[in-house]
């Protein structure tokens, strides 16, 4: 007996199903993760080193090559581009569709343990797997107001930022505009020269006295203890009477050759809103995190940031929100899915006239539609423009198939049979 025969002679336990099909569609359908796109994860693995203070040249000369050179040796890649920039170097690293990342960075790491003679004061290598579906922004938000843009940043880095990042599904909040707070150290090099310093002497005295150092443990009885010699400044006088070099005329302090004082980083880039300058954040979702409820509490912590600063000339306002054009790309398929079975519908009562025929291919469009959804749950998809154009597709497959069984069925009944043999 094949699965029509069955469905026939037991049309109580299949209508059953339908119900049943149609019931679990729509729980799912509520519980679908909702994109603008379907995602694409990329096998890409970057390396990342920073070398403060280091032109692009000698980045890629003492950093990017040597890490290049024992890259090239690791199972599965296809390609390897790299991008050395003052104070960073940026090895990244394609492989093959469908290799692991997390082996493939396994291996990576191996390899990068396999470096040596890099210059001592370079960070350590970060070994990162990208999320391409995590790099897009979801939304941005910039700060209207009329304060000193380098004191409302001070507010956004400390205050708004973190309740951003609390939003459930937010992956990463990046903030732009404004520069961040730092001791500027500038140099006279005429007192200098004549203590016979140089600038890069004067550089590793000062990573060298500022930083912990662990003293190991002491035992007394019962006891242990554990010893460390804190080292890092905390305030500028401590940076300022630090000893630099001992000449025979007497100690060489910090405050005899330079100028010590709070001031801000050199701007990199500038952010704008109708000519003023001013703040903003980039917003990034979780990966697998529906965008439409992320964006909808985002919303909520934006209008309560403004409640809290309002009158402080500070208002948080989003100039761009992907929901927007999910809504739209939704919007226009669902249209188009409406209007085809619509036209579908149409064209079958008006050639075949009959009612209840037309019901039936009528009610296999949705019945269709919507245990297709259950599969997409099931599978871990998402709702995007690509599956919802997949299901408009899908909506002229099933009305074809519908007519082909209708017809069939009519040959049959013409035959004499009667409508449970047809």
């Amino acid at each position: 007996m094949n699965i029509p025969q069955w469905c026939v002679r037991y049309p109580v336990t299949t209508m059953v199903g339908v119900i049943l099909a149609v019931l679990f569609g729509l729980i799912s359908l509520t519980r679908i993760p909702v994109q603008m796109k379907p995602t694409i994860d990329r096998p890409v693995i970057t390396v990342e080193t920073g070398y403060e203070g280091a032109a692009p040249r000698e980045v890629e000369e003492e950093i990017t090559e040597p890490i290049e050179q024992k890259l090239t040796s690791v199972e599965g890649l296809t390609e390897m581009t790299s991008r050395s920039e003052e104070g960073r170097s940026r090895v990244i690293l394609e492989f093959d569709w469908g290799t692991n990342k997390d082996i493939a960075r396994l291996d990576v790491s191996e390899k990068m343990g396999l470096v040596r003679n890099l210059p001592d004061d370079t960070d350590r290598p970060t070994i990162r797997a990208v999320n391409s579906d995590a790099e897009d922004s979801i939304a941005w938000i910039v700060i209207d107001t009329s304060r000193p843009i380098n004191e409302v940043r001070v507010v956004a880095d400390e205050v708004i930022r973190p309740k951003l990042e609390r939003v459930p599904g937010v992956g990463a909040v990046f903030l732009f505009g404004g520069e961040d707070r730092e001791v500027r150290v500038t140099i006279d090099y005429e007192a200098l020269n004549a203590r016979g310093m140089t600038v890069k002497a004067l550089r590793e005295v000062l990573l060298r006295e500022n930083r912990n150092t662990k003293g190991g443990k002491i035992d007394e009885g019962k006891r242990r203890y554990v010893v460390r010699t804190v080292g890092n400044f905390t305030r500028l006088d401590q940076l300022r009477n630090t000893i630099i070099a001992r000449l025979p005329a007497g100690p060489v302090y910090l405050r005899d050759i330079a100028k010590v004082q709070f001031d801000y980083e050199d701007p990199t880039r500038r952010v704008r809103v109708s000519t003023r300058p001013t703040v903003a954040f980039s917003i990034r979702r979780r990966t697998g995190a529906n965008t439409m409820s992320v964006m909808a509490k985002l919303k909520e912590t934006i209008r309560e940031v403004n409640r809290i600063y309002k009158g402080r000339d500070i208002k948080l306002r989003q100039v761009y929100d992907e929901t927007d054009y999910i809504f739209q790309s939704r919007g226009l398929v669902v249209k188009n899915i409406y209007v085809g079975g619509a036209l579908a519908v149409g064209v079958l009562l008006l050639f075949l006239g009959s009612v209840s025929s037309v019901l039936v291919v009528a009610v296999a469009i949705p019945v269709a539609m919507l245990s297709t959804f259950i599969f997409i749950f099931l599978l871990g998809r998402s709702i995007n423009i690509i599956s919802l154009a997949g299901l408009a597709f899908a909506v002229g497959m099933v009305v074809d198939n519908s007519i082909v069984v209708l017809e069939n069925i009519f040959r049959h009944r013409e035959m004499g049979k009667d409508r449970w043999r047809a």
